[in-house]
């Protein structure tokens, strides 16, 4: 859930300062996040055998709800993903409001370019019928097939990164969910509640997460399925 955070914090910048992206996102700057994330995720993982636990004497078989109490899921469940997950959800909304206003501005501009040029050549033909309001002239070496294909990588490249995130909260989700809710019923009952089939369909969704990036990037980027290609020759 961290890593997925880090790509959409990666997508908000690279959106919201692309002059200063490279200068931001150096091969340093990914080590310390990188490093960070992974020692964070240890360090709640390993809470339970620095002493958040409970006691548990002649135990039949070895099961993570008979030493851990409640509220340590209550927190693991808390930091390791709701708070990344909402504020994942917090970026990507503000990558599309960004989006959304950067293609009305590119409008706008082609738009008040084209009038230009139309004034300038003395054309009589209204503007929304010429064939120049399809050109964008702000740069000669730049024309408007260039700025389109631009945009498109954009948007697509974000959209990518978002339908990652989704799959990875539709594969994660019903796992964080079933043990939060597994461990709140035994917290509050005399009897152990167990559930075994659907703890293991959650897992297994969770862990086939796995699988599912490539597929992804297969579906999104030709190039990435003339890798995958390769590989499998």
């Amino acid at each position: 859930m961290l890593h997925v955070l880090l790509i959409a914090i990666d997508r908000y910048i690279a959106i919201m300062f692309p002059l200063r992206y490279i200068s931001i996102i150096t091969p340093n700057t990914i080590t310390t996040l990188t490093i960070s994330t992974w020692a964070l995720a240890l360090f709640c993982g390993l809470l339970p055998t620095f002493g958040w636990r409970k006691p548990a004497e002649d135990l039949e078989y070895c099961n993570a709800d008979q030493v851990v109490p409640f509220s340590y899921y209550a927190f693991f469940f808390l930091v390791s993903f709701l708070i990344p997950l909402g504020m994942t959800l917090g970026f990507y909304w503000k990558i599309i409001v960004i989006a959304r206003s950067q293609v009305r501005r590119i409008g706008e501009m082609r738009i008040f370019v084209t009038r230009r040029r139309v004034i300038r050549d003395g054309d009589d033909t209204p503007v929304g019928d010429s064939p120049r309001n399809l050109e964008l002239d702000i740069n000669p070496e730049m024309n408007s097939s260039d700025n389109r294909n631009s945009s498109v990588a954009i948007v697509k490249a974000v959209k990518t990164a978002a339908i990652v995130s989704g799959v990875f909260v539709i594969c994660w989700l019903p796992s964080f969910a079933f043990r939060f809710v597994m461990e709140y019923l035994n917290y509050n009952s005399d009897e152990t509640i167990r559930a075994p089939l659907f703890e293991a369909f959650t897992n297994f969704l969770a862990f086939a997460n796995s699988a599912a990036n490539p597929i992804v990037y297969s579906f999104r980027y030709r190039d990435f399925r003339g890798i995958l290609k390769k590989i499998f020759k």
